[in-house]
């Protein structure tokens, strides 16, 4: 695990969240009826998607922004991610080609419902991101290694801020990397 500067790691993570951003604008062009649309490997459908990620931005988001309350004003800081953290960051990310390298079953309370309101789940996912590049605006002059954030998992497992970004933002990638197949 590297050490980087806040400054650096915070403007990657807000450039992989422009890029989701910029994913999404093919999506608003999308009727209901396609954002509902089951793919042939009856896995999710992009709506379904869009429901799955708000559950955990609605965790996440709020939680990452009491965190940063507390916090230590930072200038210059480095941040290093925790063990883990760093697996969780891993067990999220996908390969080159955006296939996920490890598969897994999503919790219970972060399953979609069979059909959602998508248009709605749409507006909201795209409200999450603009809202996560403001807290991220916020977290540029913070430690994002001394305060913990509460996983959606456990109120017990707490990640560091930083952890938290990373972990969360490699979810939102890995179902964005989701949409695309489904939409090919």
């Amino acid at each position: 695990m590297k050490t980087i500067s806040n400054r650096l790691f915070i403007e990657n993570i807000s450039m992989d969240v422009r890029s989701i951003l910029k994913e999404t604008e093919v999506l608003k062009s999308l009727s209901v009826d396609q954002l509902n649309k089951q793919p042939s490997n009856n896995g999710w459908s992009i709506g379904q998607c869009l429901q799955h990620m708000n559950v955990y931005s609605r965790h996440y988001i709020p939680a990452i922004e009491t965190a940063l309350t507390r916090a230590k004003s930072e200038e210059s800081g480095k941040f290093r991610s925790g063990w883990l953290g760093g697996y969780f960051a891993n067990l999220m990310k996908t390969d080159s080609n955006g296939i996920v390298k490890s598969k897994m079953k999503s919790p219970k309370n972060a399953e979609p419902s069979v059909v959602p309101d998508s248009g709605a789940e749409l507006i909201e996912f795209i409200s999450h991101q603009h809202h996560l590049l403001n807290i991220l605006d916020i977290a540029q002059n913070v430690n994002l290694g001394n305060e913990r954030v509460p996983t959606s998992l456990s109120r017990f497992i707490r990640l560091k801020i930083g952890d938290t970004f990373s972990f969360f933002v490699e979810h939102e990638k890995r179902h964005m990397a989701q949409i695309g197949r489904i939409m090919k």
